[in-house]
């Protein structure tokens, strides 16, 4: 066993002669094996030497990437991204850039939505997606957030009818 230096080198010693199996493992990536690996001992080499070839890791943990925006503003700043699993038990919190992107890493594999709000605004949430074993999730649905808005309601009479429906009601911000 050998743990590799922080350039990913490793060295492995006093190993005899003959064919090897190689494993590489980290927490939360998946693990490679060669198979294969010879070391044979010339007859003029002391201590033979044999580099193996460079492999890489992928991370087991997926990454989900979108955009949220104001609907109402130019700047998208600061809207809270909450990325939950379908039966609640993972969430992994964001916050949108300016233009509203973010990102989000490191998430188990899994069946997840997006739960999108921000102060005074009516949150939004996506349908149920998959995110697989170190691969990058994009959600292309733009979520915009409006203002949270209440209604009004009135009613309206004739003095001179008994009717009261199809009368106009228009609103106009003062």
């Amino acid at each position: 066993i050998a743990k590799t230096d922080k350039d990913g080198s490793f060295s492995i010693y006093n190993v005899p002669e003959g064919k090897y199996t190689l494993r590489y493992t980290l927490d939360d990536h998946l693990p490679v094996m060669v198979k294969d690996v010879m070391l044979v001992c010339p007859e003029d080499v002391e201590k033979p030497e044999v580099n193996v070839k460079k492999v890489t890791l992928k991370s087991s943990l997926g990454s989900v990437e979108g955009r949220a925006i104001l609907g109402d503003s130019n700047d998208s700043t600061g809207v809270k991204v909450n990325l939950e699993s379908e039966d609640k038990s993972l969430t992994y919190p964001a916050f949108t850039s300016k233009d509203g992107y973010y990102t989000i890493s490191g998430i188990q594999p899994g069946t997840y939505r997006v739960i999108v709000s921000y102060e005074g605004y009516t949150s939004q949430m996506s349908s149920y997606f998959s995110v697989a074993s170190g691969t990058l999730t994009k959600i292309d649905t733009l979520i915009e957030l409006y203002s949270t808005s209440g209604f009004l309601k009135g009613s309206v009479s004739l003095n001179d009818s008994d009717t009261k429906s199809d009368i106009a009601v228009t609103i106009r911000n003062m």
